[in-house]
């Protein structure tokens, strides 16, 4: 999982217009951090929207190569944060529920447990 960063906390429709300049275009982390400081009034370094933009790719480049437009992931941006987090959790239930499994019905049959 990947760590948050300052931009994780933008206003939605600045946080979408900014994955939309990162996946749709070539436009330079310089040209975004000025475009970021006009919109917002923050300044963020080169190496903030780098990391930021690193971790989108990582987290929804896959979805880009399965064909999905880059507006289209942008403007779901926050649905798919949701999704991603709702996953994560069914995981983690799923391995709580596999690790209860083993420690009672893998002990029977094995005398453990019987008297």
């Amino acid at each position: 999982m990947t760590r948050s960063t300052k931009l994780d906390r933008l206003p939605g429709a600045v946080k979408t217009e900014l994955m939309s300049r990162i996946l749709g275009s070539t436009e330079s982390y310089e040209s975004i951090a000025d475009w970021l400081k006009r919109t917002t009034g923050t300044r963020y370094s080169k190496s903030t929207i780098g990391r930021f933009a690193q971790a989108l790719r990582s987290v929804h480049g896959g979805l880009l190569e399965l064909g999905l437009s880059s507006k289209a992931l942008a403007a779901n941006a926050g649905k798919l944060e949701r999704l991603g987090a709702y996953l994560v959790q069914r995981e983690l239930l799923t391995r709580r529920i596999e690790s209860l499994q083993k420690s009672i019905f893998g002990t029977l049959g094995t005398g453990e447990g019987e008297r």
